[in-house]
């Protein structure tokens, strides 16, 4: 914007945190980034039986997740999971029955006492480390005014969580209510900046709205859609958003747009900030995940995948520069945060939550990030270190799959790429999951090949090209005209 001067300052988080994930999104400024590496293969090495849950996991800094379920068709609970083995060390009581179908409220941990903070219909819940309740806090007693929202806690022990009601609560360590702010129905989380201005998304009024930490208004912005993605806080102060408008927004700290960027679709998705890389990363029910630059709002890059992205958001492991996603058609993904590639993928029977990217110390020097299938279980998927010997025949990301043309008329060409010898099999799917051809199934040396389908007696419409090696998936939308 002319005139406008823009002045950069060292980010001091709010929070200083030794825990691994200690709250959706990685931090209170909810950024989804992570310190620690990622794995570059999708191998799944235990899970744990937690049902119906919508939550995304959170980890502590003992090797200890938690994130709240049913057992079974049974009673509701908040649950700790071993982060070894996903054996389960001890589970508290929560309900009857569970919330709202489509959101529930992910954990926040204290960086001081490791109390977990959770929302369970009206009630915003303090549990002790070992499991037993340290106190509740009844924010109404309309049945419809549940906690859905996921709750930050700052250095002053504040606990700031939105609920249904329209109401931002800010309740103090000891239970008791500080403040609240009326707004309007939240699903959204807070964010909290490094003056320690509250921001949040209204799904009833289309605002985000920046609150200071008295209570006390500080400005709204308006956007032309629902909100239900969370912000996110970068390094200069810039709060990024999704909407139902298809948009996703980059606003300045003192309330003005810095820039949208419209992917076509709602992005019920909430953002991930790479500062260091100058890139955000969001998903969109476009079906497609989205890099697009900090500064400008230009597009780095946009990836396809097979269905909307509903309320799964991008968990980013630094290091190595990998990208943890799922969507609304039950599957998982790693993608090269880099290039947009899609390094593998697994294929479930339900939608995938926001994953969470674990320290390789909890798992005995691997990779790991956690990821929730709704209505079934909780996932972890594991690969060696990069560059060690069990790891060497790893395929990266120098695997390509490519397809010209596409869209096409009763045939295309299909070329693959391979960095090193490696056993293929490379298939043609419909939208219903039933093979339609498999195209070849053997092993390949390392080098660039191509493989023609001649879609002759094949409907028009929507197929996909799934490239196998071993544990790695890669797809690629198919589009068939004639």
């Amino acid at each position: 914007m002319k005139g406008r001067i823009l002045l950069l300052s060292v980010f001091i988080p709010v929070l200083v945190q030794a825990d691994v994930w200690p709250f959706y999104r990685h931090d209170v400024q909810r950024t989804g980034i992570s310190p620690y590496k990622g794995p570059d293969c999708c191998n799944i090495v235990c899970t744990a039986d937690i049902r119906q849950s919508m939550a995304s996991p959170v980890i502590d800094g003992s090797g200890h997740l938690y994130i709240q379920g049913q057992e079974s068709m049974g009673n509701w609970y908040l649950w700790c999971v071993n982060t070894s083995d996903c054996s389960i060390n001890w589970k508290y009581p929560l309900g009857a029955a569970g919330p709202s179908l489509y959101f529930h409220s992910s954990c926040g941990i204290s960086s001081t006492d490791g109390t977990i903070y959770v929302g369970y219909k009206q009630v915003l819940y303090a549990i002790n480390p070992n499991g037993t309740l340290k106190w509740s806090y009844k924010v109404s007693n309309d049945g419809e005014d549940e906690i859905i929202s996921s709750p930050a806690v700052v250095s002053d022990g504040t606990i700031y969580v939105g609920c249904k009601d329209g109401y931002l609560y800010a309740v103090n360590p000891d239970s008791t209510l500080k403040w609240r702010y009326l707004t309007g129905e939240l699903v959204s989380s807070p964010a909290i900046g490094s003056d320690g201005t509250i921001y949040i998304g209204c799904n009833g009024n289309y605002k985000l709205y920046a609150i200071n930490p008295d209570g006390s208004f500080k400005w709204a912005y308006n956007t032309s859609g629902y909100i239900r993605s969370s912000p996110a806080v970068g390094s200069d102060g810039t709060i990024y958003i999704g909407s139902g408008d298809n948009c996703l927004y980059a606003i300045y700290p003192d309330g003005t747009l810095k820039w949208m960027y419209n992917t076509g679709d709602d992005v019920n998705s909430s953002p991930a900030i790479d500062d260091i890389r100058g890139v955000v990363y969001v998903g969109s029910d476009a079906s497609k995940v989205y890099a697009i630059y900090t500064t400008g709002g230009g597009l780095k890059w946009q990836t396809s995948i097979n269905d909307e992205i509903g309320y799964s958001s991008p968990a980013i492991a630094y290091p190595n520069n990998m990208l943890y996603i799922g969507d609304n058609n039950d599957e998982f993904y790693a993608i090269n945060a880099e290039t947009g590639n899609i390094i593998c993928s697994n294929l479930h029977t339900w939608e995938i939550t926001s994953p969470t990217i674990d320290d390789p110390a909890n798992n005995g020097g691997n990779q790991c990030v956690w990821y929730y299938e709704f209505c079934n279980k909780l996932y972890k998927v594991c690969c060696p270190p990069t560059g060690t010997e069990e790891n060497s025949s790893c395929i990266r990301d120098r695997i390509s799959l490519l397809i010209h043309p596409n869209p096409f008329i009763a045939a295309t060409t299909i070329l693959f790429t391979l960095p090193v010898e490696a056993p293929i099999l490379l298939e043609v799917y419909d939208v219903t999951g039933r093979l339609v051809e498999r195209l070849t199934k053997r092993n390949y040396a390392a080098g660039e090949y191509t493989v023609k389908w001649s879609a002759e007696g094949v409907r028009k419409g929507i197929y996909f090209c799934k490239l196998t090696l071993g544990n790695r998936k890669i797809i690629q939308k198919l589009i068939l005209l004639k």
